[in-house]
């Protein structure tokens, strides 16, 4: 279907920068399948379910192994991306909406008590100006 492709080429694309050094690079898809984009499973697997206690552990070395690698990537790859993105943006405020908050409005209520995805949902139904003629 058509939400599947999308999906697909959204969880497809580069995190990080794209450079000849990295081998593999790592894309949003490699957290939803746990490295499976890493070879989990080695080419000449027979999945007969004939697996001896050597075929298991080292299956789970290679796991292990995968995981690490992928901490790895984390790491070095995705953190630093992330902090160079930060410092490159310039800074702008918080709430970057250029709409104006109006009459009937639903808006989520701040309660500190709470966590954000549990915050009430409330209908304006007056608005108060600040002394600078902004809506707050």
């Amino acid at each position: 279907t058509i939400i599947k492709e999308v999906e697909t080429v959204v969880n497809s694309r580069p995190l990080t920068t794209l450079t000849p050094e990295i081998e593999h690079i790592l894309r949003p898809a490699d957290f939803l399948t746990l490295g499976k984009c890493l070879e989990l499973i080695p080419p000449d697997d027979t999945s007969e379910g004939t697996s001896t206690k050597i075929d298991l552990v080292k299956s789970w070395k290679r796991g292990q192994r995968i995981m690490q690698d992928f901490k790895l990537m984390f790491r070095d790859q995705y953190l630093p991306s992330l902090r160079e993105r930060y410092f490159q943006r310039p800074k702008q405020p918080r709430i970057t909406s250029g709409k104006s908050p109006r009459v009937g409005d639903l808006v989520q209520i701040k309660d500190d008590s709470r966590n954000r995805l549990n915050w009430r949902v409330g209908k304006i139904s007056t608005l108060v100006e600040s002394q600078d003629g902004k809506c707050r």
